[in-house]
């Protein structure tokens, strides 16, 4: 079973990188952000994607992990000895 799931992992890991590539490389004029007095330096459409998705996925994993945290507290019986 185990070599089904890294098979599924590779063929939807290898295509989602593949595409990703391309996207950076199709995407490659230079663009600058600017946001209230802050200005980014001039990077490429498909880098300030990436770096989008990349901190919403790490901002998703952690909120989703502090909600598992969360659950799993509130499941756990009290220790006996301990006052309310």
């Amino acid at each position: 079973m185990v070599w089904l799931r890294r098979l599924v992992y590779l063929l939807v890991v290898i295509p989602a990188a593949a595409v990703g590539l391309l996207f950076v490389i199709e995407n490659s004029a230079p663009v600058e952000l600017r946001f209230l007095l802050w200005h980014s330096p001039p990077l490429s459409v498909g880098i300030w994607l990436l770096l989008a998705l990349s901190l919403g996925l790490v901002f998703g994993v952690t909120a989703g992990s502090v909600g598992r945290i969360g659950r799993r507290r509130k499941r756990r019986p009290p220790r006996r000895g301990s006052s309310p």
